[in-house]
């Protein structure tokens, strides 16, 4: 992923050098936080570096990946009409949210305003601190409903790391939660 603008030149070499076969566009850049940027500047950053190396290391490109917050889908939306002939695969999104169906509703909406693209859901899980049995009961009904969507190729739980947060598939000691254990 190219997560930002920052390092951005040195794109082609990191793609090539990792033996990459799939590349993502910016990170959250509806959000001041993350990439933070326009999508007039992530068009143009788009055509200079990202598209053209896609398509010359012969790349699978994910969209910028969005958000769910209430500017994710029209910053795409801009983007892509901006944009023109990006090369994109595929619509790339991230969902923290309150409940299932706050998350039905943000996959659907997703996939209403870019229909003819499928979706990778790169990262999801419950907002705040929810019990590790609140996560677990989340993601097994999330991961049904997006294992009967035809539009979503892909999607990845987030929280693949040690800690004491509900959402950790990894305990402490290294082992894998309960939820690490249902994802694997």
């Amino acid at each position: 992923m190219q997560r930002t603008a920052k390092g951005i030149e040195g794109l082609r070499s990191a793609m090539s050098n990792n033996h990459a076969r799939i590349l993502l566009g910016f990170n959250e850049p509806d959000i001041s936080s993350q990439a933070s940027m326009s999508p007039d500047q992530a068009v143009r950053l788009w055509h200079q570096y990202i598209k053209p190396t896609a398509r010359d290391l012969h790349l699978r490109l994910g969209s910028p990946v969005i958000s769910n917050g209430q500017n994710g889908i029209p910053w795409l939306r801009d983007f892509m009409n901006k944009c023109g002939d990006c090369g994109i695969d595929f619509v790339a999104c991230h969902w923290y949210g309150p409940n299932f169906e706050h998350f039905k509703a943000h996959i659907n909406s997703v996939h209403q305003a870019f229909p003819n693209k499928k979706i990778w859901v790169n990262e999801f899980a419950l907002e705040g601190s929810p019990s590790e049995s609140a996560q677990l009961g989340f993601y097994r009904q999330a991961s049904s409903y997006l294992n009967s969507l035809g539009f979503v190729e892909r999607y990845a739980w987030f929280g693949a790391f040690r800690g004491h947060s509900g959402n950790n598939m990894i305990s402490d000691h290294g082992a894998l939660t309960s939820l690490g254990h249902t994802y694997n």
